[in-house]
């Protein structure tokens, strides 16, 4: 796990939590660094938000000066959904809306990430979130090498006391 780098995503993380917040914009934390903030001993390698269509675009106008990849439909062989790219002080952002995804050998999947969020504390901000359960669902149905880890420190984490808020 790189400390120094988890510290750089969480300081971009509030930043973005900050201007947010201001707004009514539906918005969820979804990879890597939302395995970190609950609690998995994992390097955050980029922020991955998951938000409507509308609010995405949203975003976008929020975090202008921000922008590398400007949102629009991607469709690949794995994945396809509205997609936009962010960089804040060297930290990557995505950005998506309609999620779908394609396991090996099966159909395509549509995230329901949104209706699965939950509310967690995080240094004192409340931040929707991808649930643990939702998160290795994917994992497991993506069956990539690189995701073992993430499943199995999600397993081990199943039982812990992450912090919720009630809406």
């Amino acid at each position: 796990m790189d400390a120094e780098h988890n510290k750089e995503v969480t300081k971009v993380l509030k930043q973005i939590i900050v201007k947010l917040s201001k707004t009514n914009i539906m918005w969820l934390l979804s990879g890597s660094t939302n395995l970190f903030i609950q609690g998995i001993k994992i390097t955050a390698s980029d922020i991955d938000i998951i938000s409507t269509k509308e609010d995405l675009f949203r975003i976008e106008e929020i975090f202008k000066d921000y922008i590398v990849k400007k949102i629009e439909y991607n469709e690949s062989e794995k994945y396809r959904s509205w997609f936009g790219r962010l960089n804040i002080n060297s930290i990557q952002i995505d950005l998506m809306a309609d999620l779908e995804y394609k396991p090996p050998n099966s159909d395509w999947i549509k995230s329901d990430s949104l209706n699965n969020k939950m509310k967690i504390l995080f240094d004192n901000y409340a931040l929707y979130v991808n649930s643990l359960e939702s998160e290795l669902t994917f994992y497991s149905n993506m069956k990539r090498k690189k995701d073992d880890i993430k499943k199995e420190l999600i397993m081990r984490l199943k039982n812990s006391t992450t912090k919720t808020v009630d809406d």
